[in-house]
């Protein structure tokens, strides 16, 4: 992968938004609000603050899915290798295609709301799903394994169970193997790496947690743990500890790969605290959930 002269103009801009992503100061006024108005109205001075027009837990999560939207957008015009907004995009669109296949085996009238956030249109993946139509129209990988899984379709409502539990396996083995075919940096290899070994745990997690025992026998129907937040939260910190030695770097893709990743956490972290908040947890029961931050404050 060759690097264009974008980068030095992107990465410039990238610094100046830096300075944007919450801090302590932020994180803590959410947290310590005296009521959920309060805690979403402190968004209002962020970067989120364009897409919030009221207080609302609704509101704050859409400017949150808008503010990843546009910088994605921002990026596509701005960078000359599409491999890197692809490397990007491709764990989106193996949400989408699972989600679209799960709701449309399960009989639900209508696919949930795919993620705007994929390199396939979202209309594309349920046309495809549904109707059975357009599969021309997607990347031969796609194209191949949504035919393969829409092959192996159940019949019976004890099979649908196991094959359930298999797509999930089967969309993480493909995006890993997608993720691997565009990595071609440091970080972007790095990455996957780290991607492939948080699937592993998150699938032995899985699998420890189907009914409650590990000697679960192999007809028993497994089902999802519940959210482990000391070990979500350790992956995270991980990925920041890696995202850091990235702030430094003038030039190449890494740096602007580094900030969408540091984004993208930004938003998960923000999301964890408001449901926290809009729960009714308590400040010292919230606090965990703070990830460390890619910029230090001082």
């Amino acid at each position: 992968m060759s690097t264009p002269t974008d980068t030095a103009y992107i990465i410039g801009v990238i610094r100046f938004q830096e300075q944007q992503l919450l801090g302590a100061d932020e994180y803590t006024r959410i947290i310590e609000a005296a009521n959920n108005e309060d805690a979403i109205a402190v968004l209002t001075d962020t970067p989120y603050g364009a897409w919030l027009h009221e207080y609302t837990a609704s509101q704050a999560m859409a400017a949150m899915t808008e503010r990843l939207g546009a910088l994605q957008m921002w990026l596509a015009h701005s960078l000359v290798d599409p491999i890197v907004l692809a490397f990007l995009q491709v764990r989106y669109d193996s949400l989408n295609v699972a989600t679209a296949l799960l709701d449309h085996q399960l009989g639900k009238k209508e696919i949930g709301e795919l993620s705007r956030l994929g390199g396939i249109d979202p209309l594309l993946v349920d046309s495809v799903v549904v109707n059975r139509a357009g599969y021309e129209q997607l990347p031969h990988d796609w194209s191949q394994f949504i035919s393969t899984q829409q092959a192996s379709l159940p019949t019976t409502n004890a099979a649908t169970a196991t094959w359930k539990n298999g797509l999930l396996e089967r969309s993480e083995e493909h995006t890993i193997a997608l993720m691997q075919q565009l990595a071609s940096t440091d970080l972007t290899r790095w990455y996957t790496d780290f991607t492939k070994r948080l699937l592993a745990d998150n699938k032995r997690r899985r699998r420890v947690s189907a009914q409650g025992s590990p000697t679960t026998t192999r007809t028993a129907t497994p089902h999802l743990a519940p959210a482990d937040f000391t070990s979500e939260r350790e992956w995270d910190n991980e990925l920041v500890t890696h995202l850091r030695q990235y702030n430094a770097d003038p030039t190449g893709y890494d740096p602007i790969i580094a900030y969408w990743l540091t984004v993208e956490l930004e938003v998960k972290t923000i999301r964890l605290v408001l449901a926290a908040k809009l729960q009714g947890s308590s400040p010292d029961a919230i606090r965990p959930l703070i990830r460390s931050y890619v910029h230090q404050v001082a």
